[in-house]
């Protein structure tokens, strides 16, 4: 009877490969050589469970990730693969905002985006905690199109789209209810708070910070009318700081997107560029 080989356990895993440091070392063409002269294997894990792939969405450098991740799916890595925590490479590239290795990884054919890790959390929800709006939207796009269910709860009962409304990212949660037809009267299972109460909650908070900020913003020194300087000299030694301008806003009205929850109201604000703010929301700002 032949015998089934067992993997080793992780005592006896070997830390990292070459190609696992070549990836942690940034250095993209000795990367293509282990892979395309070398064949080096790509789904090789380290002594933490970690693939080349997941460490490409990790390195401080975004388009040097990018590019390895496109050598490294192209030779044939599997996206579906998790770590000793339970998470993927769509897991890692949306915890660090990653937006076009998201959208790499989401051309794959057999991708499962639901899978929990070993906390309970999808690849929506770190997407939802990770700030940048247009991950979560590439994401409620794939979830819409393949009729995937955006309700999933975490070990601490947050759905995505109330990690996105207590992370006080507004243009995340709004994608989140209109593109993936999220649910908005859940409520968690720590605090028992609903989506609505959880984003008056992190407005509150984010006016209280930007009060702070203008409190502790530096003074400026006034010049005398008849002194002849440059406009420059106020200024060039000086902390540049500009008010924000949403706290001069008022009355803070709301803008019901849903019969249960109102985000923020949006005003006619042109952008001319794409833009990863949680205060925007296509092209228009959130007050």
């Amino acid at each position: 009877m032949e015998k089934i080989a067992l993997p080793p356990p992780p005592s006896k895993r070997l830390i990292k490969t070459s190609l696992h440091q070549a990836v942690l070392d940034e250095r993209l063409q000795q990367v293509r050589l282990l892979v395309d002269k070398h064949r080096a294997k790509v789904d090789t894990k380290d002594v933490h469970g970690r693939t080349p792939l997941m460490l490409s969405c990790m390195i401080d450098n975004s388009v040097l990730g990018y590019r390895m991740a496109d050598v490294l799916i192209k030779a044939g890595a599997d996206a579906n693969l998790k770590d000793g925590m339970g998470r993927t490479a769509m897991s890692y590239a949306c915890m660090n905002a990653r937006e076009h290795i998201v959208k790499l990884i989401l051309k794959e054919d057999a991708l499962n985006l639901t899978e929990p890790d070993s906390d309970g959390n999808t690849s929506l929800h770190h997407a939802a905690a990770c700030g940048n709006p247009l991950i979560v939207r590439a994401l409620a796009k794939a979830f819409h199109r393949f009729g995937l269910h955006p309700d999933s709860r975490n070990k601490l009962g947050y759905t995505a789209f109330l990690v996105a409304c207590k992370s006080g990212h507004f243009a995340s949660a709004y994608y989140l209810i209109t593109i993936a037809k999220a649910s908005p009267s859940l409520r968690d299972g720590e605090f028992h708070l609903s989506a609505e109460e959880w984003i008056q909650k992190a407005a509150r908070q984010k006016r209280g910070s930007d009060r702070g900020q203008i409190a502790s913003a530096p003074a400026v020194i006034q010049r005398p009318l008849a002194s002849l300087a440059f406009e420059r000299d106020n200024t060039m030694y000086q902390k540049p700081w500009v008010p924000i301008c949403r706290l001069y806003r008022t009355p803070n009205t709301y803008r019901a997107v849903d019969s249960t929850v109102q985000l923020p109201e949006i005003a006619n604000h042109d952008v001319s560029s794409a833009t990863r703010s949680e205060l925007v929301i296509n092209s228009m700002e959130v007050c």
